[in-house]
């Protein structure tokens, strides 16, 4: 082997080369006398050149070279032709066996795929099942999982293997970026076989260094495109494994599909319509779980029970529409003032509860203390009753005193009956800004608790003594 000068041979290349391309023998005595030769062993003299032939495909070359001058005679050739026909036979049968049993992996891989992406309907658990499958098959220096952002417009990874933390929490790819992002917008696998002299890559810039090829295939559903799954290898992927990429990631489409449309269903029946926060349902779940976990590790539990004072009042002045708006606002602002492991949900009617794990009475009293405090500083705006004039009326008509002057009446009487109905005029837009505010009741869990529809029945208990005292106020049960 330290003999050779050359392993291999473009089609057409040299005599080895021309052998695999016109499918012919070559018999030289003298290899020097021959302008195609290229040397392959050092100090060849003469060379017999054979194609290596089964069904009328060229599947390779057999070479047999010697040191002396006009070795070879025109029946080795006969011979030699013979041999290589049995070669090829072998050479065949072993490429079909092969072919064969790559055949069945595959079936089988996507087959076993097919069976656990059935199994789940858990996005985090399909993703999984995809990149692994991807990953392990491959030979993989990375794998990752990407789903477009409809609400930030942006592809991010939800599930990688390979990628450090901090590549997965800061790649972030706009419709059409790097390659991805171009699969994405596109909706075509594209196979870059170099990275490194591709421009356009910007995906996984912190770990370029570690692989050299990335192919990126669309996830698809009815709907049209999803994501995409990418994969990084040391050397580009062979066009049959490309394929087996894509049946992978059609695979996959269809479950994650399924899995965030089983997600769409689930939140709906946890999701209050109005407001957007969990329902009565889900509170009446999520209160349970943390009821009984507080109990049995004997950790703090608190429950509170919030409504909107006088809310039927701004119903009947103003209509539901505005009611609800008012609901929808009041929830907001408990929501950004709450903890990530607080839940907050609908209790009924313009009733919002409150669960606050690891709480005390007081820790919760002082929470809504500062979240009752935001509510009676927040101007909550409504629209004029139709009988009112604006201010830009107003500028109209004050050039005919008379007029200017039933105007300013007017708009007098109106200010007095917001007055009346605890509602403030902002004069700079020529809207009522109505002054809202909430009662609350609170219980920590304790051994008087008895259970967990005691718990809400004591909060709620302490909610109406919050209203007896005059409202706007909280009290601790």
């Amino acid at each position: 082997e330290t003999d050779m000068e050359k392993k291999s041979f473009r089609i057409g290349e040299g005599i080895v080369g021309w052998s695999a391309k016109e499918g012919k023998e070559i018999l030289l005595q003298d290899v020097e006398k021959d302008r195609r030769y290229i040397r392959c062993v050092r100090e060849t003299k003469s060379q017999m050149t054979l194609p290596l032939q089964a069904g009328g495909k060229v599947m390779g070359v057999i070479l047999l070279g010697s040191y002396v001058v006009q070795r070879f005679k025109t029946k080795d050739i006969s011979l030699l032709k013979n041999i290589a026909g049995e070669i090829g036979l072998a050479v065949s049968n072993t490429w079909l066996t092969q072919k064969l049993l790559e055949e069945k992996e595959r079936v089988a891989l996507l087959y076993e795929t097919a069976q656990q992406l059935a199994a789940s309907v858990n996005l985090n658990d399909v993703a999984e099942i995809g990149i692994k499958t991807v990953y392990d098959s491959f030979n993989a220096t990375s794998c990752s999982l990407m789903l477009f952002d409809e609400e930030d417009k942006l592809l991010k990874i939800i599930k990688s293997k390979g990628l450090s933390e901090d590549t997965e929490r800061i790649v972030k790819l706009k419709i059409g970026e790097g390659i991805a992002g171009r699969v994405f917008q596109e909706g075509k696998p594209l196979l870059v076989k170099n990275v490194i002299e591709e421009p356009q890559f910007k995906v996984f810039q912190l770990q370029r260094e570690s692989f050299k090829s990335f192919y990126s295939v669309p996830l698809k559903t009815q709907d049209g495109c999803i994501g995409t799954i990418n994969v990084a290898t040391d050397e580009p992927l062979a066009e049959d494994k490309c394929n087996m990429v894509d049946a992978i990631a059609s695979q996959v489409s269809v479950a994650v599909g399924n899995a965030l449309l089983y997600e769409s269903v689930e939140q709906l029946a946890i999701q209050d319509g109005l407001t957007g926060l969990y329902n009565y349902r889900y509170f009446h779940q999520a209160l349970t779980k943390e009821f009984e976990r507080a109990r049995r590790y004997r950790r703090a539990l608190s429950l509170v029970i919030t409504d909107i004072d006088d809310f039927k009042k701004y119903n009947d002045t103003y209509g539901h529409l505005t009611g609800d708006n008012l609901l929808l606002k009041i929830g907001n602002i408990i929501q950004e003032n709450m903890r990530d492991s607080d839940i907050l949900a609908r209790y009924g009617g313009d009733e919002l509860a409150v669960i606050l794990p690891e709480t005390e009475g007081n820790e919760a009293l002082i929470l809504f203390e500062r979240i009752k405090k935001k509510i009676d500083e927040f101007n909550f705006v409504t629209k004029v009753p139709q009988y009112a004039a604006s201010d830009e009326e107003h500028d109209t008509q004050k050039k005919h005193d008379e007029h200017g002057r039933k105007i300013n009446a007017v708009k007098g009487k109106f200010i007095q009956w917001l007055n009346d109905k605890g509602l403030f005029y902002n004069g700079k837009n020529g809207m009522p800004n109505m002054h809202v505010t909430v009662s609350a009741g609170i219980c920590r869990l304790s051994d008087d608790v008895i259970d967990k529809d005691d718990l809400i029945k004591k909060a709620d208990q302490a909610l109406l003594k919050a209203k007896r005292m005059g409202k706007n106020q909280i009290c601790v049960w």
